[in-house]
């Protein structure tokens, strides 16, 4: 897999990939890879995914030698870090206790567990907000305890409780800038088959300044990781990249870890706990960036077995629907939202139908802000028209992801000239 200089999909790119190499390389190629990402002017047109490794790239860059009046942002950013952190899971640790009082069990994921666990530096990794889960049953009571806390939801009462039933998550605000994102699902793609179940019995015990709490087993941490990494966002995050890496053992040699946590990693139960969960296609193509372009420890053998599994038109829509940029995830959206009302509202009474439909047009109305029904086939047809333009105009080059490429592209193709070449075979087919 190639590193792509555009952002159609949500893989990292070319300058994204030269960004991670000086994170996570050591010796000669991480400077090589700094040293070419600067000289490409990366520095001055950052996007946001990449400013947030920027203290990964200090810590790495300044034990190979180089001196900090060249890290300036970098080093800015590792400051940053190593102050905001120790703060939020301090706060976070206060939440945990007060929840633990109240016999509602706590998980850590993805930056908290990594940064309280795996990385022995606060300055590495950037959070903004503390990843808490809950079980399921429990999110009424976490929320109750989150305001008796003093912690406050943006949303209206009705967007909260509706959250609460579909959703897997929302966030709170101690109005102190900062804020904890409570789950109740560990998943929230739409691709998953099971249940958030044996992610409890297989968590592991950790302790946030003194509050007892837990963190996903390796494996579970992964897989987690990976199903938030393989979606598009317009800020294009790749710390996912370095979490998994460091999850995996691969990382710089000088780094400082949490020995406690250094566990060799168990293949076997993550490809079953993949393939259980319907989630081979964000894990394949997540381990594939990993391997070819990283030269991270990756099996051969697992790519093989996850690329071989099966999977149904549903799943294959649905990442195909998170990896793509947002113009083309309207027109999945629009589908799912009506598929969703369809099946929340005639659910209630299967039977009657004639207020099922009733109920179908007034969740219709208040989706679409419509003030009356007769509004709403011309709304409807002013949005296909807007889909069917749009689409056109993409002239039907439907980008699919890396498993589903026509052409795969080899280590050899990045060669100057056969970037060119990729670049002009983009250009005619209408992707940039």
């Amino acid at each position: 897999m190639m590193p792509r200089t555009n952002t159609l999909d949500c893989w990292p790119t070319e300058l994204q990939t030269l960004l991670l190499r000086a994170a996570l390389w050591e010796g000669k190629p991480a400077v090589e890879a700094w040293e070419l990402w600067k000289a490409r002017g990366a520095e001055v047109k950052m996007e946001v995914g990449s400013r947030r490794i920027l203290g990964f790239v200090y810590k790495n860059l300044r034990n190979e030698g180089i001196p900090d009046e060249q890290l300036r942002g970098c080093s800015e950013l590792y400051g940053v870090n190593w102050m905001r952190n120790p703060v939020l899971l301090r706060q976070a640790a206060q939440v945990i206790e007060g929840l633990r009082i109240l016999g509602v069990e706590t998980m850590l994921l993805k930056g908290a567990a990594m940064v309280s666990q795996y990385y022995a530096d606060y300055g590495l990794r950037y959070m903004e907000d503390v990843d808490l889960l809950v079980p399921h049953e429990r999110r009424f009571d976490a929320v109750a305890a989150l305001y008796r806390m003093g912690w406050r939801n943006w949303q209206s009462e009705e967007a909260l409780t509706d959250a609460l039933e579909r959703g897997h998550s929302n966030e709170f605000s101690n109005g102190q800038e900062q804020k904890i994102d409570l789950h109740w699902r560990v998943f929230h793609t739409h691709f998953e088959v099971a249940g958030d179940g044996d992610f409890w019995p297989r968590a592991r015990s950790c302790r946030v300044n003194e509050s007892e709490t837990r963190i996903p087993d390796a494996s579970d941490l992964l897989l987690h990781i990976f199903t938030h990494g393989a979606q598009w966002t317009p800020w294009q995050f790749v710390q996912w990249v370095v979490d998994a890496s460091w999850i995996l053992g691969f990382r710089p040699a000088g780094s400082v870890k949490n020995s406690s946590f250094e566990t060799v990693f168990d293949w076997d139960r993550f490809v079953e706990a993949s393939l259980k969960r319907g989630l081979s296609l964000p894990v394949h193509d997540c381990l594939s960036y990993l391997r070819s372009e990283l030269n991270a420890p990756v099996p051969g053998d697992v790519l093989k077995t996850l690329a071989r599994a099966e999977t149904t038109p549903k799943q294959n829509a649905a990442y195909l629907r998170r990896t793509v940029r947002l113009e083309l995830q309207e027109g999945f959206d629009t589908f799912t939202r009506f598929r969703e009302i369809w099946r929340v509202v005639f659910a209630r009474d299967p039977g009657d139908n004639r207020s099922g439909a009733r109920q179908m047009l007034e969740r219709l109305k208040k989706e679409w802000n419509a003030e009356n029904g007769w509004y709403l086939p011309w709304i409807a047809t002013v949005k296909l028209t807007r889909r069917v333009r749009r689409f056109v105009g993409w002239k039907f080059s439907f980008y699919s992801g890396p498993r589903w490429r026509s052409k795969r592209i080899s280590k050899e193709s990045e060669a100057g000239s056969r970037v060119d070449e990729l670049k002009a075979t983009n250009v005619d087919n209408g992707l940039v």
